[in-house]
């Protein structure tokens, strides 16, 4: 008896087979969503805004020194936010009041971004605990105010968004895993198939 899988039996496999792999599809597709929700690990960021406006009220706002001042201080500020003098009395707020922490890991855990021609500058904290993202935001937040407004000369740093009043969380992409689990139901709906012509042509 010949045994040999043609290519002809095998587009007639995958037609035989289009409400397995249908099945399959929606069983790993759903899975999949399931899975990045309640499953896979989520990171929480606390966020916080300063707004940076001029120390010289007399000086006019367009004037192009202040425009250059402001550049300046966002620079200076990327810098300060993971440098010693912020991040270790942080550190050590958080280990007080939470968990032991190092300015290290605090470092690590935050991020500053301005957009183009904006006096405005987020700060995210992130980290798996929401707990712990928005208590080193809330220390960070005050900490680095205070120690911008000592270092940085013509510019002043006001806090207009707290990061304890902005928490979200992030996980895996649903929709990415659903269209594994999706792709993945095909492909064991059609091996199933395989196997079943596979073995009915054998007998």
């Amino acid at each position: 008896m010949d045994n040999t899988v043609k290519i002809g039996d095998l587009i007639n496999v995958f037609w035989k087979s289009i409400w397995k792999m249908l099945l399959l599809a929606v069983i790993c597709g759903i899975g999949g969503i399931a899975t990045a929700k309640y499953l896979m690990p989520k990171t929480y960021s606390a966020e916080f805004s300063v707004l940076l406006s001029q120390a010289n009220k007399k000086v006019s706002p367009e004037n192009s020194n202040v425009q250059q001042g402001y550049t300046m201080a966002i620079g200076t500020s990327k810098d300060l936010i993971s440098s010693d003098v912020v991040t270790k009395p942080v550190a050590k707020a958080v280990s007080r009041k939470y968990k032991k922490m190092t300015a290290g890991e605090v470092a690590s855990a935050v991020t500053l971004d301005n957009a183009v021609n904006s006096q405005i500058v987020v700060v995210k904290v992130a980290s798996p605990s929401k707990a712990n993202a928005r208590v080193i935001g809330k220390e960070l937040q005050t900490e680095f105010v205070k120690q911008a407004n000592k270092k940085v000369v013509g510019t002043k740093f006001n806090l207009i968004s707290k990061a304890q009043n902005h928490v979200s969380a992030k996980g895996a992409s649903s929709k990415k895993f659903a269209i594994v689990g999706l792709a993945l139901g095909v492909i064991l709906g059609y091996v199933w198939g395989l196997a079943s012509y596979s073995s009915k042509k054998k007998k």
